[in-house]
């Protein structure tokens, strides 16, 4: 998948699922969760599905897209932990120390910056010339 097929499916997941979640709230309260959960699973599929592409496209593994995932989740992880830990000290015990937690929080950040950017980089690449 070249880089306008993979930018012009992208946008059409996005435009896509931006009307579904729309028309969300003129469906009852009790059937919006499980359809937004799913309409979440299946954007990310395809999503995943089409950066696959891109990345064998560009010449790169698609392992390489597992590893910058895996880097957001935990650094996002780390992000919430950072935050609640931080929320919980200062409300509860005004005397403990949070610098760890405070070291965590603002680590995070960084870390989903590069990687969002990391992945952005690699779906733009050139397509590697095939021989044969």
């Amino acid at each position: 998948m070249n880089r306008a097929h993979y930018w012009c499916a992208v946008g059409q997941i996005f435009i896509a699922s931006a009307i579904f979640y729309m028309s969300l709230f003129f469906l009852p309260r009790a059937a919006r969760g499980p359809l937004a959960l799913l309409l979440l699973i299946f954007g990310l599929t395809l999503i995943i599905k089409c950066d696959i592409w891109r990345y064998r496209d560009a010449g790169f593994s698609a392992w390489w897209l597992v590893l910058q995932i895996a880097l957001f989740i935990a650094s996002f992880i780390a992000f919430f932990i950072g935050l609640v830990g931080l929320l919980v000290t200062s409300l509860f015990d005004s005397n403990a120390s949070s610098a760890g937690l405070t070291i965590l929080f603002v680590l995070s950040l960084p870390t989903m910056a590069a990687t969002s950017i990391w992945m952005f980089v690699w779906c733009l690449m050139p397509s590697r010339q095939r021989r044969g």
